[in-house]
């Protein structure tokens, strides 16, 4: 008996060996896929798979984080379940997957949208479970939470609320897809394609006086958000770049698109800027900044010569900065504690630095924020500018991807995707084989 046990625990190592080895080739196959060949090859690669490892395989489904309950306030309660997938994050993930070679990836999240809106974009929701309905947001109060700072929330309240930036971060995602692919309806990319696109703009364009919670959620009430607005024309401007590629969409209703879309940008460029402040706030009438305005500028929809970006730039350095870290807002949004600095918006900062010109002070903070990262290379949603801990949920999805852009945009690999800003242009030109 003794000597069978010692054969099966031998074969057991065996087994487990084999295992391993399996594992290690796929994850060095598939590293191999990576496109990018930059100096921050490294940093890019490890974003990659973070972002791979928050993907639920059997649906396709991209969560934003995988933990919940880790807090971005101590003391605070600002504790949430980030266990979802957001519109908004995936999408932005769809293009970090097409702009790194990683086509696949990015078309099994689109499997997933199509598996979980079957309204092909007329009722699309800002966020989905990655296999069942979100939950309703719950205090576990029979848990202490890390180091005792509670409540443990489960589920998520902003699953009811309206956001509608999120019709912009759909479209250009798909601008950016369809690039990788060659669109060539109906072999590579179904032709509910027109009928999407139609569906998505439609609901930009009705919502586009309409106040809402926007990027960061906020539990304080809705308003007429800068970034959101902008995210709006990104939505109409992408839609009608599309629709000129393929057939179905009529050419009046493209140029309805453009001629729409051009009124709600002199819209947010007019009611967005501040002269008391002297800079674009968070929302019309506000005197608040707000660190959105920096993604707003990467997405080309404020000209980067405009010279109220380099003072709304200056101005969020100067009242939101913590050296290379940047706070998202300073204002009462309806949570208690002080929160950390938001990680992406460091990196947004880089790429309005490479944007204006300053490449040399871009990619030295750059290099000085991969350093913050863990001993693995992974970030939080937030770190503490004082104590450099990272707080919140980690590994945060949104950080990856705002790191992988700033690499990008920083080696020049972004413009090969036709990303370059000049106040309108997105995908023109695929990325060199």
């Amino acid at each position: 008996m003794a000597r069978i046990s010692e054969g099966a625990g031998i074969d057991d190592l065996a087994g487990a060996q084999r295992s391993l080895a399996g594992t290690e080739e796929y994850w060095r196959r598939w590293s191999g896929r990576c496109t990018y060949r930059g100096p921050y090859r490294e940093a890019v690669l490890r974003s990659a798979l973070c972002l791979k490892l928050l993907t639920y395989s059997p649906s396709g489904g991209i969560v934003a984080a995988a933990t919940a309950g880790l807090p971005e306030a101590v003391p605070g309660n600002r504790n949430f379940d980030y266990r979802f997938t957001w519109m908004r994050d995936a999408a932005f993930t769809v293009t970090a997957f097409v702009m790194l070679g990683y086509v696949r990836e990015a078309s099994e999240f689109l499997r997933f949208l199509r598996e979980r809106d079957d309204t092909f974009g007329r009722e699309t929701k800002l966020m989905y479970g990655v296999c069942d309905d979100i939950p309703p947001e719950e205090a576990l109060t029979h848990l202490a939470g890390w180091n005792g700072v509670g409540p443990v929330l489960v589920g998520n309240a902003a699953e009811g609320q309206d956001q509608h930036d999120i019709y912009g971060e759909l479209i250009r995602a798909l601008c950016v897809f369809l690039e990788a692919v060659d669109y060539d309806p109906p072999e590579k990319v179904n032709d509910r394609l027109p009928r999407v696109l139609e569906n998505l703009t439609a609901r930009a364009i009705r919502h586009r006086h309409d106040a809402d919670h926007g990027i960061w959620e906020l539990r304080t009430g809705p308003r007429q958000q800068v970034h959101t607005k902008a995210m709006i024309w990104v939505a109409l401007t992408d839609a009608a770049r599309i629709a000129r590629r393929i057939d179905g969409v009529p050419g009046d209703t493209i140029a309805e698109w453009e001629r729409i879309a051009a009124e709600v940008r002199a819209e947010y460029l007019d009611k967005g800027w501040s002269e008391e402040r002297g800079a674009f706030t968070g929302a019309y009438g506000s005197h608040h900044l707000d660190a959105a305005v920096l993604r707003v500028a990467l997405f080309g929809a404020i000209d980067p010569s405009d010279p109220r970006l380099r003072a709304t730039l200056a101005a969020i350095e100067q009242e939101l900065g913590a050296g290379d870290l940047i706070y998202r807002y300073r204002m009462e949004d309806g949570f208690e504690g002080d929160e950390g600095a938001f990680t992406a918006c460091a990196f947004w900062r880089v790429g309005c630095l490479a944007l204006d010109g300053r490449t040399g002070e871009a990619k030295a903070t750059f290099e000085r924020l991969l350093a913050r990262g863990n001993d693995v290379g992974l970030l939080a949603e937030e770190i503490d500018p004082v104590t450099g801990e990272q707080r919140g949920n980690t590994p945060q999805g949104f950080s990856h991807m705002a790191l992988i852009n700033a690499a990008l945009r920083l080696d020049g690999a972004i413009a090969r995707f036709g990303l370059v800003e000049d106040g309108g242009a997105t995908v023109q030109a695929r990325a060199a084989e």
